[in-house]
């Protein structure tokens, strides 16, 4: 599993609270230091699960977070619905 670090979206979900009410507000996260909390490593560890899971759905990835799972069932039926 690919444990590099990504770069968070400055205007994806998790940072709309801020931009929608502050169009300064993407800018302004670019100057100021990240602080990682626990519910960043831990949304950054689920979220590479995920991603590992839909790349490689043949492979046998065990027992799975329930949240991951929830998550990768919503995909593939998003998917399907996309296919019929």
């Amino acid at each position: 599993m690919n444990t590099t670090p990504q770069r968070h979206s400055l205007t994806g979900g998790s940072n709309a609270h801020l931009w929608l009410n502050c169009p300064a507000a993407p800018w302004l996260c670019k100057i100021v230091p990240v602080v990682e909390t626990d519910a960043m490593r831990k949304g950054t560890e689920l979220h590479a699960v995920a991603a590992n899971v839909l790349l490689n759905p043949a492979a046998d990835h065990g027992k799975l977070p329930k949240i991951v799972r929830e998550y990768v069932d919503a995909v593939m039926r998003h998917k399907a619905a996309e296919l019929d």
